[in-house]
Formats: C-alpha cells, sequence, structure tokens
C-alpha cells in the first residue's frame, strides 16, 4: 500500500475532532481548541482488528478510517477475523508494505505475542489497542479506557439498583483468551464482592463465585476458575445459550427481580433477551459497554438498563497520537501501566461514562456519538407504557381446571376477542394452582383479570380487595353444585357411606371440589380416607374412572333435557334405562338418548366415552355461586366497562369462538353472564370462616 507523504495535521488537531469529555454521567462531550502538528514526518500505520462479526469492531473500523482521512491519511485495516494464524499474516503484510508502527488489537491476548516480536524483530513499534497483548516485552504502548474502572462502573450500577437482601445475581464474562475480560471482572468484583458478602446478593450460576465470595482480592487464576464458568466468548450465540441454560437450571426462587453483570453489549442483548423471554423473571437489570448502537436502543426501549461509554472516537485518537509520537522519535503520554505478564507496558487509559435512560441524550446523541435519526422512541424514552398497549398487555388467569394446553389455546382465541371488541391488548396465563391465580391478582393490582371460582374470589377478596366483574350462567342457571361422583357399581348409597374412603378433589383452591364437599364431610362427622389433589375436575372424575379413588368431588350442572328443564331436588344421575346409551356425538357432546349430559363426566368422555356406564353421581351440595370475571383491586375503573361489555357479548352459544374456548363443555361451559355483586358470596364466606380457610393452609 502507498503512504501519502503530507502535512502532519493530526496530533490535537484530531482529539479536538473527537474527543469527548467522559468525566460524569451526565456530562456533554466538548472540543479541544485545534492546534497545528509538525509538519515534516510521514505516516506509516497499519492497523489489525480482531473481527468482523461484532459490531463494535465495524464500528472502530469505521472510527479510524473517518481519523485518518480527516488528517489526510492513507491507512490499511485488516480483520483477523476471529483466526491468530491470520493477525499473523496480516502483521507479516504490514511488515512488508514498510509501516513503521502497527496499532493491534489481539484476538488472542496471548497468541498475538508472536506477531508482535516479529514486528519488533523488523523495527515496528507496536500498539496494543484497546486489548493488552501479553506474555511478550515486544509491546511498546498499550492504548485503552480504564478496563478496571469499566467494570467497576457496571458493579456500582448493579449495587445502585438494589434494594434489600436476598438479590438473584448473574454473572457473565468475556472471554479468557482476552485480558480485558479480567480486567473487567476485576473492576466489577472490586464492587460487587462486598455486597455478596453481606447478603445483599448471592450469585446464582458459579460455584467458583459462590466459594470466593468471602474474597475481596482474586487472583488471575481464582478469576479465571470463574469465568471459566461464565465466559460468554464476547458472542452472542454462546452468550444466550449459556443463559438460557442458567435460567433452565434455576428455580423460582432464583428468578423475580434479578441483576445480571454482562460483559459488554452484543451479550448484554443476549441475556437479556433470554431473561426477558422466562415467565419467571419479574424484572432485571443488565449491565453492558461499548454504546453500540443496538443497545442504545435497548437502553431508549427499557431493555438494557446501562452501558459504559468508551468513547471510540477518543481511543482511536489516542491510538493516533501514539502512532505519530513514535514516527516523530518520541514516546506518547505515560499514565500508567499495565503487566503483561512479561513487562509493564505504558499506557494512559481514557475516562468512561456510564449511560442509562438518564442521561442518554447528553452522553451518545448531543455529544455526537450517534446521530438521533438512528433511534426511535426519544421522545416517550421512559414513559410508562398506558395499561393495555402491547407494552403493558392487561393479564387474564384462569384457574387450572382443565387441561392447561387446551385452556391457553383458548384463552388466546378470548383475548383476541376482546381486543378486538377493546382495542386493549391481553396477555392469557394459567397459573400452577387456584392460590398461585390469586397471590398473582394480588401481586399484580392494577392489571388483572381473573376467572376464579366462588372460593377463589373470597379468599382473594380477603387477601387484598380483588372486585367482582361479573358471574357465569350455564343454560340460565346461576349456580352449580357439588357432585359427589363413585363407581356405577359399587356399594355407596349415602354420604354416610363414604367414611374411610379414598376421596379425589380438584385442587384445594376449588369452591365445588373441595370447600364444600369438605365442610360437608365435616359437618355430617364423616372421617375420609386417602385424599387426592387431581389437579383439575376431569382429573377428580377419571380418578374414580381409573380405580384410584373411591370418590370424586367435581362441578355439576343440570342436564338438558328434551323436555322440560331439571328442578332442584331431581335425580342428578341419568335415568337407569339410558345408561347404556350415552355416548359422545360426534362433535364430543355427551348424550344419553336425548338427554345432554353437562356435568363434570362431559368433559372426560373424549377420553372415557364410557364414563355413564362406569361413574354416577351419588349426591350433590348445595347450590353454589357460579363462577366469577373479577378485577385486581387497583384496576382502573375507566377501562373496566368497555372489558365488562365485551365479555358480555362475547359469552354466547351463538359465537363460534366461545363455543371454541369459554363456552365449551372442555373449558368452563359457560353460555352466558349476569352482574354480581360482593353480598353475594357471604355464604362462601361463613363456610371458608367455619373452616378457618386461608390461602396459606389451603388443602391443609
Amino acid at each position: 500500500m502507498k503512504f501519502k507523504k503530507l502535512f502532519l495535521l493530526l496530533g490535537l488537531l484530531v482529539v479536538a475532532t473527537m474527543a469527548l469529555a467522559a468525566c460524569g454521567g451526565g456530562t456533554t462531550a466538548t472540543e479541544a481548541p485545534a492546534t497545528e502538528a509538525p509538519t515534516t514526518a510521514e505516516l506509516s500505520v497499519g492497523v489489525v482488528l480482531p473481527t468482523r462479526n461484532e459490531p463494535r469492531w465495524i464500528q472502530d473500523e469505521t472510527r479510524f478510517q473517518d481519523a485518518f482521512t480527516k488528517a489526510g491519511y492513507d491507512v490499511e485495516i485488516l480483520f483477523s477475523e476471529g483466526d491468530s494464524a491470520k493477525e499473523r499474516q496480516n502483521v507479516e503484510s504490514l511488515i512488508t508494505k514498510g509501516v513503521k508502527v502497527i496499532i493491534i488489537c489481539p484476538q488472542d491476548a496471548t497468541a498475538a505475542a508472536a506477531a508482535a516480536e516479529a514486528a519488533h524483530a523488523a523495527g515496528v513499534k507496536i500498539i496494543s489497542y484497546d486489548r493488552l497483548i501479553r506474555e511478550t516485552d515486544a509491546v511498546d504502548y498499550y492504548v485503552t479506557f480504564d478496563s478496571i474502572a469499566v467494570g467497576e462502573a457496571q458493579g456500582q450500577y448493579l449495587v445502585d439498583k438494589a434494594t434489600g437482601t436476598g438479590n438473584p445475581l448473574y454473572l457473565y464474562a468475556g472471554a479468557a483468551s482476552d485480558n480485558n475480560a479480567f480486567l473487567f471482572f476485576e473492576g466489577a468484583w472490586n464492587v460487587l464482592q462486598p455486597k455478596i458478602a453481606d447478603g445483599t446478593f448471592y450469585v446464582v450460576n458459579s460455584s467458583e463465585a459462590v466459594a470466593l465470595q468471602d474474597k475481596a482480592t482474586l487472583t488471575r487464576d481464582e478469576m479465571g476458575q470463574i469465568i471459566g464458568q461464565v465466559t460468554t466468548e464476547w458472542d452472542f450465540d454462546t452468550a444466550k445459550t449459556l443463559a438460557e441454560s442458567n435460567l433452565t437450571a434455576a428455580t423460582a426462587d432464583d428468578k423475580g427481580d434479578v441483576f445480571i453483570l454482562a460483559p459488554n453489549d452484543g451479550t448484554a442483548r443476549a441475556i437479556a433477551d433470554a431473561f426477558a423471554a422466562d415467565g419467571d423473571v419479574s424484572s432485571y437489570v443488565v449491565t453492558g459497554q461499548d454504546a453500540e448502537e443496538a443497545s442504545v436502543q435497548y437502553i431508549i426501549d427499557g431493555k438494557q438498563s446501562m452501558t459504559v461509554l468508551k468513547d471510540v472516537r477518543t481511543l482511536v485518537a489516542d491510538a493516533i497520537a501514539a502512532a505519530v509520537a513514535y514516527l516523530e522519535g518520541g514516546t506518547p503520554p505515560e499514565t500508567n501501566t499495565y503487566n503483561n505478564g512479561a513487562i509493564d507496558v505504558p499506557a494512559a487509559p481514557s475516562a468512561v461514562v456510564t449511560v442509562d435512560q438518564s442521561n442518554v441524550q447528553a452522553a451518545v446523541i448531543d455529544s455526537g456519538y450517534w446521530p438521533a435519526s438512528d433511534f426511535t422512541g426519544l421522545d416517550t424514552m421512559g414513559m410508562a407504557p398506558e395499561l393495555g398497549s402491547a407494552e403493558y398487555p392487561i393479564k387474564v388467569l384462569f384457574v387450572p381446571s382443565v387441561d392447561v394446553d387446551f385452556m391457553i389455546a383458548s384463552g388466546d382465541l378470548i383475548a383476541q376477542a376482546l381486543q378486538d371488541a377493546t382495542g386493549y391488548t391481553f396477555e392469557v396465563s394459567v397459573p400452577t394452582s387456584y392460590a398461585a391465580t390469586i397471590e398473582e391478582m394480588c401481586a399484580s393490582p392494577d392489571d388483572t383479570i381473573g376467572f376464579i371460582p366462588a372460593l377463589g374470589y373470597v379468599l382473594a377478596n380477603q387477601l387484598c380487595g380483588v372486585q367482582p366483574g361479573l358471574a357465569a350462567e350455564r343454560y340460565g342457571w346461576n349456580v352449580y353444585w357439588t357432585g359427589f361422583y363413585v363407581a356405577r357399581d359399587s356399594d355407596y348409597q349415602t354420604l354416610e357411606d363414604l367414611a374411610g374412603a379414598t376421596w379425589a378433589y380438584p385442587d384445594a383452591g376449588s369452591t365445588s371440589g373441595y370447600l364444600y364437599p369438605s365442610s360437608i364431610f365435616a359437618d355430617m362427622g364423616i372421617q375420609i380416607g386417602e385424599t387426592i389433589e387431581a389437579g383439575g375436575h376431569p382429573q377428580a372424575v377419571l380418578a374414580v374412572y381409573n380405580g384410584q379413588a373411591d370418590v370424586g368431588t367435581a362441578f355439576f350442572s343440570p342436564p338438558l333435557l328434551p323436555e322440560g328443564t331439571w328442578a332442584m331436588g331431581d335425580d342428578p344421575d341419568v335415568p337407569a334405562d339410558l345408561v347404556d346409551s350415552c355416548a359422545p356425538d360426534a362433535d364430543g357432546r355427551l348424550y344419553c338418548g336425548d338427554v345432554r349430559v353437562l356435568d363434570a363426566r362431559s368433559a372426560v368422555s373424549g377420553d372415557a366415552p364410557d364414563i355413564i356406564q362406569e361413574v354416577r353421581i351419588l349426591t350433590l351440595s348445595k347450590e353454589i355461586p357460579n363462577d366469577t370475571m373479577s378485577f385486581s383491586p387497583d384496576f382502573p375503573e375507566d377501562l373496566k366497562q368497555s372489558i365488562l361489555d365485551a365479555v358480555t357479548a362475547f359469552v354466547s352459544l351463538d359465537n363460534p369462538d366461545c363455543v371454541d374456548s369459554l363456552c365449551n363443555e372442555q373449558f368452563y361451559n359457560w353460555t352466558a353472564v349476569g352482574p354480581i355483586a360482593d353480598e353475594n358470596f357471604d355464604g362462601v364466606r361463613i363456610l371458608v370462616a367455619q373452616q378457618g380457610i386461608t390461602l396459606e393452609n389451603l388443602g391443609e
């Protein structure tokens, strides 16, 4: 390559046009006065960067090219493509072309020593750029930011955001082949270790860090042991895979509100994506560095918490200034040294700036580091999204009374219909139990709707003030009953006969499946034998069908008769002369002759078509208020009515989407909804009080 001879316009001119005043969180960039440099030297410099596969190094290439061009010089910038052998070839190529200085960012800090020694042997000065070349004396200068300060800034950000004790901390690091990974981690450990020792944090994903958590200063080997467990290799995919693996291994207690030390921006985005996708993670604080454009957008969007701005313009200017100093026969300024395992390498590290939503405008945009036009959302940054928006959907919870996969699929149909009717966005989930549903409604007081039974409503109302919205109707009935299901060929004729029997119930939070029958057993002095929590109404009936239980309790809804209407006091079971005819029809509806069965047995007839022939109803409880659609305690009043209107319109047997979801016998079998008031549940409250039931002792 031919290098131009021209006036040396570099020196402070380059620094003036590029450097930021990096002196605080909200400080903006300033320009130094331009100074003309000497006019006699030839700039003969090559640059070797590690890879094109990381945005950071493409960013550096651009900055180098722009800086050299502004200074009036040609430059050859080569990439090692992640290969130390290619790196050596690049250095040898530049030596052949007669360069006097090589600026090199090593792919592998130790492997790069051979290339540096070859250059030194040819009389070429070596400037180690950003990453320190190790285990050789063939390094003349190190251009870097204060890497330990970078790690300290990351650690301090996590500390500043943490409250209380017992906060889950996930550690990640760069590549063990990169000396900077050790320096960043050392800085972070300096800040985090005292807060791990005092219980503010506990480390989730590194047994080595846990073993060393009481040690304030780590040796390089000790840091290496930790980094070996949490290395991302500076690779997006590796980081995401490792984070997903850590989350899979972690318990729900190790999630919730988490804190994440991520080593740079690329890995921070990958790790943030993995944590955001985990349903047990409520929130996360994640660090980064480099102020990559993609991560600046993540910060604006609230998906990455912070980055450490290492203004590449400053680093490039420092590298060029060091090269010019050597070409003129001088030496660059020295304010610090870094030991590379062979010598203390002189350096003058540049300052860094912590950037988050509070100062991203000033530090990144106003400073000219990136143009505002490259980003969206700057004008609304930090503003809480409106409830019902895509960014903040209304939560819709269903208790797990039937098959969960079917409930989620059906719930999505309901959510889409509600969105079409109201314009709001809804997010459906099925918690693991009745109790978990109540806890979630209370934990999310501003934004949650729950489809919960009467017992669930009473407990949720007592716990945090959940309010009723609508009550279900099933074929004209606004009440339902507990059915006591037994084997058809059993000798059980009365409830008293069930003394010592094995009892299967859906869930301890079920009104018809647990509260009412347990109250009845207690009032009648019936001592039940073994109990089985089956996991749902269909499962409780199947437990009897499969011979696992003597009696199962589940909901009872009256049958549809060809003429007339079933009335309270009528036999709840199928007439004996119709039992042999009972079978599901082509649409899965359970019929006995012309009688359509709607009780809990209908929900299992697909898997057990002879369910009526095998299982009968012994008796019923008193009537129970139907299930509710309830609102979390602080749900906005201005949203309620449109949602109530939409649900009322949706729940109809004339609506195919309802027939496939909420109106389906495999789901809740609602056919209409109506208004409900808190006082309608006073009877349930009396039973709850009599039995001393609370959320904490539910099922005991």
